[in-house]
C-alpha cells in the first residue's frame, strides 16, 4: 500500500525522513452500516464498493485506500476505541492540492445522497475529517516494499500538550519503529486535523482526535505475530506513560487494506 501515486518528495540523505509537500492533505472517512442486520450488511458492502469505484475514477485523486477494521490490540493508555467499536471500514483519500477543493464536496455529496437503498433507507453511517501532513517518516531508502496493514493512532492532546506529543513521536517513537525489521514496519505519516465536515449517527459526533498517525506494516499477520512472540512494537517508557496518560483521548485501530 502506498498513500499516493503522485511525485515522491526528495529525501534528505541519511535521515530516513521525507519533507512534507506543501498543501499535502488527507481525507479520512469512517464508515459503518446503519444496522448489523441483513440486508444492511450486504447493501453496505455494495454501497462502499460503489463509493470506492467512483472516487478512484476521479482525475483529481492521487489514491484511495480502502481499509477494513481488524480491531484494536491491547495498548497501555489506549482506551477502547470508539473508532473500532463503531466503524467497519474507512477510506484514506488523498487529493492533488489544486483539486482538493472540488474533491471534498463530491465525496460528501455521495455520502449524504448516494448511499440510499429503496427499501432499507440510508445504509452507511459516516464521518469526514480532513488532515494536513505534518511529517512523513520512511526509515529505508527502498520504495519497493508496500504493506497490507495500517495502524491508525489518534491522539487528542490536552491543552498545551501538542509540542510534547510531537517531540515524543520524533525523538522516541519513530526511531524505535525505524529500528524494527523491514518485514514488519514500513513507514509512518503524521497528520493534524484541520476540518471536521460532518457525518451521521455516532460516527459524526464531535469529529476525530486532532492528531493522526498512519503507520504502515507489511501485513496484519506479521504485526500480530510480533505482538504474540515479542510484545509491542514500541515498548512503553516513562515518557510514553506521561504523554499518553496526559492526553484527553488516545485511540489505536488496526486495519487491513482491501
Amino acid at each position: 500500500m502506498r498513500y499516493h501515486d503522485g511525485p515522491t518528495p526528495s529525501q534528505k540523505p541519511g535521515h530516513g525522513k521525507v519533507e512534507p509537500q506543501p498543501h499535502d492533505c488527507l481525507i479520512w472517512v469512517l464508515l459503518a452500516p446503519t444496522s448489523s442486520e441483513e440486508p444492511y450488511k450486504s447493501q453496505y458492502d455494495a454501497a462502499v464498493e460503489r463509493l470506492v469505484t467512483a472516487l478512484r475514477a476521479e482525475e483529481g485523486l492521487w489514491h484511495v485506500t480502502h481499509l477494513v477494521n481488524q480491531g484494536p490490540p491491547s495498548v497501555p493508555h489506549c482506551a477502547p476505541s470508539m473508532i473500532a467499536r463503531a466503524s467497519r471500514g474507512s477510506l484514506l483519500v488523498q487529493a492533488k492540492p489544486n483539486d482538493f477543493g472540488s474533491t471534498h464536496p463530491k465525496l460528501q455529496s455521495f455520502l449524504e445522497h448516494g448511499n440510499t437503498a429503496v427499501e432499507a433507507g440510508p445504509i452507511v453511517r459516516w464521518s469526514i475529517n480532513t488532515y494536513e501532513l505534518v511529517q512523513n517518516y520512511e526509515p529505508r531508502t527502498s520504495k519497493s516494499l508496500t504493506g497490507t496493514c495500517v495502524v491508525t493512532v489518534s491522539i487528542q492532546p490536552s491543552p498545551g500538550q501538542e509540542t510534547e506529543v510531537d517531540s515524543w513521536y520524533r525523538k522516541d517513537t519513530l526511531p524505535l519503529l525505524g529500528a524494527t525489521s523491514p518485514e514488519l514496519f514500513l513507514r509512518c505519516r503524521r497528520y493534524k486535523r484541520v476540518e471536521t465536515s460532518g457525518g451521521s449517527g455516532q460516527l459524526g459526533a464531535g469529529g476525530s482526535p486532532e492528531m493522526l498517525a498512519v503507520n504502515e506494516y507489511l501485513s496484519v499477520k506479521a504485526l500480530f505475530q510480533h505482538a504474540l512472540t515479542k510484545g509491542p512494537v514500541v515498548e512503553e517508557t516513562e515518557r510514553s506513560k506521561r504523554v499518553l496518560g496526559g492526553a484527553r483521548k488516545v485511540e489505536r485501530t488496526v486495519w487491513e487494506v482491501v
